[in-house]
């Protein structure tokens, strides 16, 4: 346990005191606040899949699901408290990390990629929050990405660029692909520099404290 909190914890980028300047708004809405439905929450509780684990507050999905009806006005409320005063709750933050092996040495920690599992409430909430957010970054997002959009896949990746290429061929073109992949991506990216972003997109006020 010692060695991969050791190896996953360089990793990890801490934040810069480098002051970063505001993206100027290239969007027209400003997401300053929102609010969560009873029904959007009675149906993420009610979709949730029973056979999945829980997080460290060790509140299962399958409880939450048996209990939807009565616990879907009391999250609902709390979820809404959360968003009106820009505070997500401490307690929704923490989760373990499970380490899963990649591949090569299983005694070398480099070789193991870290898996939070999370509190099922937090997924919930941010679920919610996601549902919200895509729609109003619908313009901001190049066609070309596959990648964390509903519908979109590695495989729909594949097959637009099969396209691509076949359509090229068929015209006698020269076809070059370059294939990037960035090491411990979502470890080392700068929290402020999304948080920079996401105001330049125009979440701000409450919403915008909400995230930090």
């Amino acid at each position: 346990c010692k060695l991969f909190a050791t190896y996953f914890s360089s990793v990890y980028t801490p934040a810069s005191s480098e002051a970063l300047p505001i993206p100027p708004f290239n969007t027209s809405f400003v997401f300053s606040d929102c609010s969560v439905s009873l029904d959007a929450v009675h149906g993420k509780l009610v979709a949730l899949d029973s056979a999945k684990g829980c997080g460290p507050d060790e509140v299962t999905p399958g409880v939450l699901k048996f209990c939807h009806s009565e616990l879907a006005p009391l999250l609902c409320f709390l979820f809404n408290l959360s968003l009106f005063t820009g505070i997500f709750p401490d307690a929704l933050k923490d989760g373990f990390v499970i380490p899963i092996m990649k591949s090569g040495d299983c005694s070398d920690a480099t070789n193991y990629r870290p898996i939070v599992m999370q509190s099922v409430l937090s997924k919930v909430f941010e679920s919610l929050i996601l549902d919200m957010l895509q729609p109003l970054f619908k313009h901001v997002i190049i066609d070309e990405q596959h990648g964390f959009l509903a519908g979109r896949s590695t495989e729909t990746n594949l097959l637009s660029l099969q396209c691509y290429v076949i359509d090229a061929l068929s015209r006698r073109n020269q076809v070059d692909a370059v294939y990037i992949d960035f090491s411990k991506a979502f470890d080392k990216i700068s929290h402020r520099h999304l948080l920079a972003k996401l105001e330049g997109y125009g979440v701000v006020g409450v919403m915008l404290r909400w995230f930090k």
